[in-house]
């Protein structure tokens, strides 16, 4: 668990990648199962939870993704 700060931080960025994906089109529910798989990967390659680094590249994968199956 992060610090409280962190993790408000965190869930900030959070949301704010939802809000962009559903911005663009995205149904809600698809944006938060997407940014859930993503915090999955992020944590897989041990990007560090709280960090900028963990959102960097979120963007890409996410259109990769898309792209292939969604």
């Amino acid at each position: 668990m992060l610090p409280p700060r962190s993790e408000r931080i965190h869930q900030a960025r959070r949301a704010a990648h939802v809000a962009g994906l559903v911005s663009a089109g995205w149904p809600e529910a698809t944006a938060e199962q997407a940014i859930a798989a993503w915090e999955a990967q992020a944590t897989a390659e041990s990007r560090l939870r709280g960090s900028p680094a963990f959102w960097t590249g979120c963007e890409a994968w996410l259109a990769e993704r898309r792209r292939r199956s969604w």
